[in-house]
């Protein structure tokens, strides 16, 4: 979701005109905002807004939200309040104790965030409150109130319908991280509601995609560039992309800033116009796409194994050549930050092993061992680390696959040497190569 220009910069300059539009038949009558603290440099403060022509289950916190940012009011750390009794308290604190009859209306209440320029030194407890200001425990991102229409029914159900923007799979993994609780209490999805039940949520999933946010204080070199693609020499201990909304310092960021016709093409927005990653780690080549004609070429390259990608490698021992490792490779269940090899029939059914072919072209005596150059077209996630370490060969460096540690560095030592590919262009086989 792109985020627009800072409309608003503490609650007393918002309005109820952002909130407008709610739902069909909404009308706001009673609006407020207020200021309520500053926490890490950011200004909180306590918006509400009470309804009447709406239910309350059908207030979602996904289009009150987007409604908002359409308004242009930068928001962070949002937390919605529905449950009645809660709102409507929160509601008079804003309304300096002047709340009033709220009946057949619906009440609603966010903690809303500014970017603030001047922020006020932290207290004790993070947050500077002027004083007599609400203290209390940090809000739910999401509450729900069990009416009739949902009696009986199970509380996944529930809260896809009742929480707009959550996909079936987000409500699961919320489940699954135990942010979902009934009346207090954490709950399992299957559990089937009961008239009056109060449903929060403890943190809202952020979304699963969003446009990598431009950083052009990230310097990155480009090794060939093209009309249509460049090839950059990613560093080590630089992220591919971002995991999350805003972050700096990924290349993705430092590509979108120098190539700004990147955002949109490729896989997700998170990944503009890159091709294939490298883990965080590893230091090399990647290859990334200018629009979305080059990048539909390109990848049907890489699906049919047309680009050729080398590795140069230093580990431990010492090597013979040639080596041909074909052995399939799963996430482990055991440590979900490392893959492993499997070779039992069972095994690979069982984890869903994907098959990896690994070729060792090279290698030469080195420091602490041998240094390599691999070949590997189709390489998944860790697959030159831990097919190395499955021939007792670990990186140096890479101690998540049984490797040494070296005094003074901090990365394991793999770098994506050679790309070959075909331009899509002109036709001809391009060579990118790092020493």
């Amino acid at each position: 979701m792109t985020t627009p220009a800072l409309a608003a910069t503490s609650a007393e300059d918002l309005t109820e005109e952002p909130f407008q539009d709610l739902a069909d038949g909404a009308e706001i009558t009673h609006f407020e905002a207020r200021t309520i603290g500053v926490k890490s440099g950011v200004t909180v403060a306590v918006v509400a807004a009470a309804l009447v022509g709406i239910a309350q289950n059908r207030i979602g916190f996904t289009r009150v939200f987007e409604r908002v940012l359409r308004g242009g009011v930068v928001r962070i750390a949002v937390r919605m309040i529905s449950h009645r009794e809660i709102a409507v308290g929160l509601f008079d604190l804003v309304a300096g104790g002047g709340a009033t009859n709220f009946e057949n209306h619906v009440v609603i209440a966010f903690a809303h965030g500014f970017r603030s320029v001047d922020a006020t030194p932290k207290g004790a407890n993070g947050v500077e409150k002027p004083s007599g200001m609400w203290e209390g425990k940090e809000v739910p991102a999401f509450e729900l109130e069990i009416e009739e229409d949902d009696v009986g029914e199970r509380l996944d159900i529930v809260l896809a319908r009742g929480a707009p923007g959550l996909s079936r799979g987000r409500v699961k993994a919320l489940f699954e991280a135990g942010e979902v609780r009934v009346n207090g209490r954490r709950a399992k999805k299957s559990v089937l509601v009961s008239i009056g039940d109060r449903v929060t949520i403890e943190s809202l999933p952020g979304p699963t995609d969003f446009h990598a946010t431009a950083d052009p204080a990230l310097d990155i070199n480009i090794v060939l560039e093209r009309e249509g693609y460049v090839v950059v020499d990613k560093p080590a201990g630089v992220p591919s992309h971002p995991l999350r909304e805003g972050e700096l310092g990924t290349l993705a960021g430092a590509l979108v800033a120098r190539y700004p016709e990147m955002r949109g093409v490729g896989y997700h927005n998170r990944e503009p116009g890159i091709l294939h990653r490298l883990d965080n780690d590893t230091s090399g080549l990647m290859l990334a796409a200018r629009d979305q004609g080059t990048f539909e070429a390109l990848r049907h390259q890489l699906q049919v194994g047309e680009i050729e990608k080398r590795y140069i490698a230093r580990c431990t021992g010492i090597v013979t050549v040639p080596q041909f490792i074909d052995a399939p490779i799963a996430n482990d269940p055991r440590d979900r930050r490392k893959v492993r090899v499997c070779y039992d029939p069972r095994e690979i059914k069982r984890l869903r092993a994907q098959q990896a072919h690994t070729e060792v072209l090279r290698s030469e005596p080195a420091d602490d061992g041998s240094r390599v150059e691999v070949r590997a077209n189709n390489a998944r996630r860790h697959q030159v680390r831990v097919h190395l370490a499955s021939i007792g060969h670990p990186l140096l460096g890479d101690t998540l696959y049984g490797g040494p540690s070296l005094p003074g560095h901090h990365h394991h030592h793999l770098q994506a040497s050679s790309l070959t590919f075909t331009d899509p262009q002109t036709g001809t086989r391009s060579t990118a190569r790092i020493d």
